[in-house]
């Protein structure tokens, strides 16, 4: 376990289904193992393990798989227009981004003619000012809540808002991502702007209790190495693992103590 040497490949369908997890629809997948014992009187153990499958990404792109999607070729040749040296070419309009209109929705009065009906046009919102409830709400509203994630903590006026975070906030966010596999990967990029870098103990407990039991030990692994007060609070995030869980994350917390990188 501690040298991760325990590993197989599993090769899928081309037919199967990349796991996704939408407001709509889920697609789940898991490895059962089951243990044979044999012997008498006594019961074969099986453990479930929650997978998730698809295509490698490519270039770090974080953008989720709809079921059934069908993955555009790596190299795909466009056809180029036979433009003539007649065309006319003209500088590119601005239009400013509160002032873009589409589409518009139809106003009838009674007693108008339909020539004479008036279009309300429907205008783009603006973008939401950086807080944590708005955070909450474009996370409520998205399929890639990684994606929205990363951009902005990318975003040098978002940064106050993650500064900021308690622990009960930093385990809400975590709490409100859709996608399992992901919550540590956020909590990960939260982490180093919590406190100006210094992340404490009480945020790895924190997180711990609303992630998903099955991730747990991995979301300790990728937190306690930005955890400025290890050496004091070791024992207490200890406290909150299981005795598997506390086997599994040991040599974690050996290199996050002696300062190494996972």
């Amino acid at each position: 376990i501690e040298e991760g040497m325990n590993q197989g490949t599993v090769t899928l369908p081309v037919s199967a289904n990349d796991t996704y997890r939408g407001k709509v629809i889920n697609v789940n997948h898991s490895i059962r193992i089951d243990v044979m014992t044999g012997g008498c009187c006594v019961a074969d153990p099986s453990l479930v393990i929650p997978v998730k499958c698809g295509a490698p990404s490519h270039a770090g792109s974080s953008t989720p798989t709809m079921p059934g999607s069908v993955p555009e070729p790596e190299h795909t040749i466009e056809p180029t227009p036979n433009w003539t040296n007649e065309a006319t070419v003209v500088s590119p309009v601005h239009v400013p981004y509160t002032a873009a209109n589409v589409g518009g929705i139809i106003v009838e009065d009674e007693g108008e003619k339909e020539d004479e009906i008036d279009i309300a046009p429907m205008t783009f919102q603006e973008a939401k000012l950086p807080s944590l409830t708005n955070l909450m709400q474009e996370m409520t509203e998205s399929v890639s809540d990684l994606g929205i994630i990363q951009m902005k903590v990318a975003d040098p006026e978002w940064k106050h808002v993650f500064s900021v975070l308690s622990p009960n906030e930093f385990a809400g966010i975590i709490q409100k991502v859709d996608l399992d596999f992901d919550q540590p990967k956020i909590a990960r990029l939260i982490a180093p702007l919590i406190k100006d870098g210094q992340f404490t103990c009480t945020y790895v407990i924190a997180s711990v209790r609303c992630t998903s039991n099955w991730n747990r030990s991995n979301m300790v692994e990728k937190l306690i190495p930005y955890c400025v007060d290890l050496v004091d609070g070791e024992a207490s995030i200890k406290a909150e693992l299981t005795d598997w869980e506390q086997t599994v994350t040991a040599q974690a917390f050996k290199n996050a103590l002696k300062g190494q990188p996972l």
